[in-house]
């Protein structure tokens, strides 16, 4: 999994989507937006 380090909570599930496992990549991104990390930046963007 890669999670950016500029934009946090942008998760990607490389070899899921490598792989065409769009459920998977979405789930992980999904997870991300769901963080903690995600939500302090959004504050922050506010």
């Amino acid at each position: 999994m890669i999670k950016s380090q500029v934009f946090p909570g942008l998760w990607l599930a490389v070899n899921a989507l490598l792989a065409g496992e769009m459920r998977k990549v979405v789930t992980v991104l999904q997870q991300g937006l769901n963080s903690q990390e995600h939500a302090k930046f959004i504050r922050r963007l506010q």
